[in-house]
């Protein structure tokens, strides 16, 4: 688990990925689920916030 912005920054550029696969992969860890199952939360969660800015 990072415990800064600095310590998510610097493990996004010392291993060449995004923030949101380092995100993922965290999510993947700490609830033993698949990408996919995670993706898929991420979209329904997004759905919901879009959802309620429509409101």
């Amino acid at each position: 688990m990072y415990m800064s912005i600095k310590e998510i920054v610097d493990s996004a550029n010392k291993n060449q990925k995004p923030i949101y696969e380092l995100a993922i992969e965290q999510e993947i860890k700490q609830t033993k689920t698949s990408y996919e199952e995670v993706w898929s939360k991420m979209e329904r969660n997004l759905a919901t916030m879009q959802h309620a800015i429509n409101k």
